[in-house]
C-alpha cells in the first residue's frame, strides 16, 4: 500500500507540474501577446501624433482644422512674411519626471517693413522664456535682420508606455503674441536650421530634426465684442522638432537582467530538494521587487 502511494503522489506531482508549466506557458504567451498589441498601437499613436506636429499638411489628432477666416473687414488684408530660423545650441536639462526640458537656442528673424519687431513679440507656446537676448541687429535697405539668444523651459509630456525602448518630439514652437495670421505670417528658413552636435541627452540619440510653420488656432474669440462668437483667433507658429529614441537595448537588458537571474533561479527549485526550495523562492521574489522598485 505504501509504495502504491508513493508511485501515485510521485505521479501526481509529475502530472501536477506539467500542468502548471503549460499553464505558465499559456497565461505567459496570452499576456506577451495582449502587452505586445498595446506597445504596438502606443508605437502606432506615437507615430501620428509626432507627424501631426510637424506636418502642416496634417491637423493634429482631436483637433479640427484651423480657422483660416479673418475677422470681419479684413478679408482682403495681405500679411506680412518673416523668415524665422533657429540653431539648438545646448539642452541643459530634461526632465521626464517633471515633463519639463530647457531649450538654449540661437533664433532669428528677416523681415521688410517698418513698425514690426518680431523679436520682441514672439511666445513659446507651451513653455516659459527664462532669458530673451539680442545679439546682433541690422538694417540694410528696407531689409532687417535681428538674432536673439533665447533659454526657454518648455512642458511636454512623455509618453513612457515604451520604456525603455521609448522615443519622443521635442519641440520648440514660438508664435506672435500679437499679430494674428491674416496680418503675419512666418517662413520656415529651415536650410539654416540645425542642431549643435554638442547637444548631448543621456540614454537618447537624436534622429531627426525637422521645422514647419503651421496655424495654431485658439477656441475663443477672447471676448471681444466686435468679434463672431464662434471667432477663433488664429496666429502662425513656427515649430522646431527633434526626434530623440533609445540607441540600442542596452538600458533594458541593465534594467532587467536582474529579473531574469531571479526568475532562472527560482526554476532552479525543481531540481533540488524540498526542504531548500523555500530559500530560493524568497531570495527570487525579493530580488524581483527590488529590480521593479529600482
Amino acid at each position: 500500500m505504501s509504495a502504491s502511494w508513493e508511485s501515485r503522489f510521485r505521479r501526481f506531482k509529475v502530472h501536477f507540474l506539467v500542468l502548471w508549466v503549460l499553464a505558465a506557458l499559456i497565461g505567459g504567451s496570452i499576456l506577451g501577446y495582449q502587452l505586445f498589441r498595446v506597445q504596438r498601437q502606443n508605437l502606432k499613436n506615437s507615430i501620428l501624433n509626432h507627424t501631426a506636429r510637424i506636418d502642416p499638411l496634417v491637423d493634429e489628432p482631436g483637433k479640427t482644422e484651423a480657422a483660416r477666416t479673418p475677422p470681419p473687414g479684413h478679408e482682403n488684408d495681405l500679411p506680412v512674411y518673416v523668415k524665422v530660423g533657429i540653431y539648438v545650441d545646448r539642452v541643459p536639462e530634461i526632465s521626464i519626471k517633471d515633463s519639463t526640458w530647457t531649450a538654449d537656442f540661437y533664433l532669428w528673424f528677416l523681415w521688410t517693413g517698418e513698425n514690426l519687431n518680431p523679436g520682441k513679440t514672439f511666445q513659446v507656446v507651451n513653455g516659459e522664456i527664462l532669458s530673451r537676448d539680442l545679439l546682433e541687429s541690422k538694417d540694410a535697405n528696407g531689409a532687417h535682420y535681428a538674432l536673439y539668444r533665447v533659454v526657454a523651459e518648455i512642458t511636454k509630456v512623455f509618453d513612457v508606455t515604451r520604456f525603455p525602448r521609448d522615443d519622443h518630439l521635442l519641440t520648440i514652437s514660438i508664435e506672435d503674441t500679437q499679430l494674428q495670421s491674416y496680418q503675419f505670417q512666418y517662413l520656415s528658413y529651415d536650410t539654416h536650421s540645425d542642431v549643435s552636435s554638442r547637444v548631448s541627452l543621456p540614454g537618447y540619440e537624436i534622429y531627426r530634426t525637422a521645422g514647419t510653420v503651421k496655424p495654431h488656432s485658439y477656441k475663443t474669440n477672447r471676448g471681444d465684442p466686435s468679434l463672431p462668437k464662434d471667432y477663433k483667433a488664429t496666429y502662425a507658429q513656427f515649430t522646431y522638432g527633434i526626434w530623440i529614441a533609445r540607441p540600442d537595448w542596452g538600458l533594458y537588458l541593465k534594467m532587467f537582467l536582474a529579473l531574469y537571474a531571479a526568475l532562472f533561479i527560482a526554476l532552479l527549485g525543481f531540481f533540488i530538494k524540498p526542504s531548500d526550495r523555500f530559500g530560493l523562492a524568497i531570495g527570487s521574489f525579493f530580488a524581483a521587487v527590488a529590480n521593479s522598485y529600482i
